[in-house]
Formats: C-alpha cells, sequence, structure tokens
C-alpha cells in the first residue's frame, strides 16, 4: 500500500462529521448491513434537523438467494431503528456504485442540498468517496461529501459477490487490497475516457480534497 493510498484511506475510514446534515446515503451491500444501518440510523437520530436517508431502490442489492435489498432496508431502518417514512429516499435501481453515486449527487443537486454524508461498509467506503467526490467535480456542484463506515476486524474472513454473482472468500484486509487495485483501474479508464466507467477522483485528488474541505 503506497502512502498516498494509506493516507487518503485513514481520512476516510476517521472523517470528522458534521453537526448537521442534508442527506446520508447508504451504499448497498449484504456485508455488515445490519451494523452499518444501526450507525446510520444512531448518527440520524442526533442531529437536528433531520437528515434524509437515501439508498439504493434495487429489489436485491446481491444476486445470491436471502440477499436483502431496498424492501427490506426500509423496514429495517423505519421499524426498529425508528425512522421517520417520509425522510427515507429511494433512487432509481443503480447495478454497481459508480450508477448509485451518479444517482445520489444528481438527487443533490435537484434538491439544492450541501452537506452529503456518505456511509458504507469499510472495505468500500473509500471507493464510494472517491466515485461521488469525481461525479460531484464532474457536475460542478459544490457539494460537501463526508464519510461514515463502521469499525471492523481486518482479518476477519468475509464473503463478497460480484455483479456476476461470482462468490470471493477473504479476509476484510485483504479485500480492501482489491478494492484499492480496482479504483486504481477505474481510475485509469476513466482518464483514458472509457463511457462505461463513471467519474471517479485519484488518490491525490481525494487527499487534496480532504485537506481543503
Amino acid at each position: 500500500m503506497e502512502e498516498k493510498e494509506l493516507m487518503v484511506l485513514a481520512a476516510v475510514l476517521q472523517d470528522k462529521l458534521p453537526s448537521r446534515a442534508d442527506a446520508i446515503f447508504v451504499h448497498a451491500a449484504n456485508d455488515l448491513q445490519y451494523e452499518l444501518l444501526t450507525g446510520v440510523a444512531d448518527f440520524y437520530h442526533c442531529l437536528g434537523p433531520k437528515p434524509k436517508i437515501v439508498f439504493n431502490g434495487l429489489d436485491k442489492y446481491e444476486t445470491f438467494p436471502g440477499s436483502f435489498g431496498s424492501a427490506e432496508w426500509k423496514s429495517i431502518l423505519c421499524g426498529p431503528l425508528g425512522v421517520k417514512k417520509e425522510d427515507v429516499i429511494l433512487i432509481p435501481p443503480a447495478v454497481h456504485t459508480g450508477r448509485e453515486a451518479e444517482e445520489c449527487i444528481s438527487l443533490c443537486a435537484k434538491n439544492g442540498w450541501k452537506n452529503l454524508i456518505i456511509a458504507a461498509r469499510p472495505v468500500h467506503i473509500l471507493r464510494c468517496f472517491l466515485t461521488s467526490l469525481g461525479v460531484t467535480r464532474q457536475m460542478c456542484l459544490n457539494l460537501k461529501i463526508y464519510c461514515f463506515t463502521i469499525p471492523c476486524a481486518w482479518n476477519a474472513t468475509a464473503e463478497v459477490y460480484k455483479i456476476t454473482g461470482i462468490k470471493i472468500v477473504d479476509t476484510n484486509f485483504g479485500h480492501l487490497i482489491e478494492e484499492l487495485e480496482r479504483i486504481k483501474t477505474y481510475h485509469d479508464k476513466y482518464v483514458s475516457g472509457d463511457p462505461n466507467i463513471s467519474p471517479i477522483a485519484s488518490f491525490e485528488e481525494g487527499l487534496k480534497y480532504f485537506l481543503s474541505r
């Protein structure tokens, strides 16, 4: 792991959240979903006025049998976690992180939101942040982005399902290393003009953003 990667990762994992936010966007995944949704709801209840909680409108977030989706998440948030139904917003179904970010940032632009918190599991939060930053810059929005995640045991084994349905079993740290390589690959493709890749900021751009925010 290079120094620039380590520095922006540390900034994302330890980000200081604002005292007020317009919205919290929760990136879809089944891994650690209860812990993540609980953390998001706890923070929601601490804020006033209450932010909107936004997430993916897909029926199922991953391809394996029993995967949760938007209906299950809404039931959890608006049931035992006590989030008001009027504070929940679903974006159109999005099949990957880039599309989630594009729909979320477009919603921010539509509503004039200025402060956005993105929430994701620890392995995924860095790519979510860099993608949201890339989309925000492409749209020329004056939007402050903050990062929320939860603790995890980096040496614990976790199952991750690809869009193709392939299951990858590795430690959380192993999944993180794969994520760093994926970020590099996506950014290189984006810079080269690949139309199939959503905007994504580089590690250097992400670190510069944190230092200037």
